[in-house]
């Protein structure tokens, strides 16, 4: 679980597919996000800043920083993990999150090896169209 409405979280490799939309989804639940991402593309960006997720163009920790959440992509010798570990900021993995973010949820799940993404969005616009209140992160674009 999160600690609480409003924390401020930095998302490190916020441009993956795996990030993007757990950063849209958690600062679309009240939180304030921001990511840093070493290799950024600009229609990721786009999506995310106007979804409200702050886009830090140098490697610094915002203050008030409560939470950092890290990509498997990002090494563990990355100079803002690094700095975030000295800190001693609560670290965690984009999986964990995810789940942390769920657990107090009814979750359904899409899972497998290949059309996950695909099947996901069908049956996000089918519970859509059907009037279904659900919240979704599907990891794609």
């Amino acid at each position: 679980m999160i600690k609480k409405r409003g924390d401020a979280i930095l998302f490190l490799g916020v441009g993956g597919m795996g990030m993007a939309p757990l950063a849209l989804y958690l600062s679309q639940c009240g939180h304030q996000i921001t990511g840093y991402d070493d290799d950024p593309r600009v229609n990721v960006v786009r999506m995310l800043e106007s979804g409200g997720v702050e886009i830090l163009d140098r490697e610094t920790i915002p203050p008030g920083t409560s939470l950092v959440v890290y990509s498997n992509a990002v090494g563990a010798d990355h100079p803002l993990l690094c700095t975030a570990r000295e800190s001693g900021l609560e670290l965690v993995r984009r999986g964990e999150m995810l789940a942390r973010s769920t657990a107090e949820k009814r979750v359904c799940a899409v899972v497998g090896s290949h059309g996950k993404t695909t099947t996901a969005a069908m049956l996000v616009e089918t519970l859509e169209q059907n009037r279904f209140a659900c919240d979704y992160v599907v990891g794609g674009l």
